[in-house]
């Protein structure tokens, strides 16, 4: 009896602690789940019709509010840092989908799982956001300004925003990968990060254990593949030989 009331105490904890802390979204972890997940023609011929905006301002033409919606993914345990994860991960997803499903062509992102659904009178002569699959894992851009050296001559707040936004970048890029030119992509970003740590004038522990962290998960999800080739590789020789 004491134990359950202990674990519905460390539970109620967890609901308060998680309900008053401070959530960030930030729009490139966003944009970079969305444009990993939304890749099937079924998914991209929705991305080519809901157009997303996070200000009001740059809504061009008229255009009517469908209706007004919260998106809150489910989470077994009430732990803020997971609910924040799979809002980044699936919000905008969700948000897209759900006005393809309302007859909407585009949303407006009003905060954290917020979003209304809108109808755009005339987008005649607007140019469409791109709507081919993207593939974030290639993007190198921010690798690129981090290994070119400018990180260091940033004043304090840029250089924390952008080291945090490219350790995102990798943290988001390791949840889809799929091919090996994905996984050499991951590697050399999370060189590019353990390189400017060991650089830098003060090397910070916790980039040195998200490298450490981040390179094991990268082995593993490797290992994982190449044991699933193997064994596509002996079912294909099997059937191969079974037809001779």
């Amino acid at each position: 009896m004491k134990k359950l009331y202990f674990s519905f105490l460390c539970m109620a904890v967890a609901v308060l602690l998680s309900s008053c802390a401070h959530s960030v979204y930030p729009l490139d972890v966003l944009y970079s789940n969305y444009n990993s997940r939304m890749r099937s023609p079924e998914d991209l011929a929705i991305k080519a019709n809901v157009w997303i905006y996070f200000n009001e301002k740059d809504i061009p033409g008229e255009y009517a509010i469908i209706s007004a919606n919260t998106y809150s993914p489910f989470c077994l345990l009430p732990f803020q840092g997971i609910r924040v994860k799979k809002m980044n991960k699936r919000f905008l997803e969700q948000a897209v989908k759900q006005a393809d499903k309302e007859g909407g062509n585009a949303v407006l992102i009003h905060g954290g799982g917020i979003f209304y659904v809108l109808n755009m009178k005339n987008r005649d002569g607007i140019e469409a956001p791109a709507a081919n699959f993207i593939n974030p894992i290639l993007d190198m851009k921010k690798a690129d300004i981090v290994k070119s050296g400018s990180v260091e001559t940033m004043k304090r707040g840029e250089r924390t925003r952008t080291i945090n936004a490219f350790m995102d970048e990798i943290d988001s890029n390791i949840d889809y990968l799929q091919t090996a030119e994905e996984i050499a992509a991951v590697r050399k970003k999370i060189d590019v990060l353990s390189q400017y740590n060991l650089k830098a004038k003060n090397p910070k522990k916790s980039i040195d254990k998200f490298v450490r962290k981040k390179t094991r998960k990268v082995n593993s999800i490797e290992k994982k593949m190449a044991k699933q080739a193997a064994k596509q590789a002996k079912q294909a020789a099997a059937t191969s030989s079974k037809k001779k």
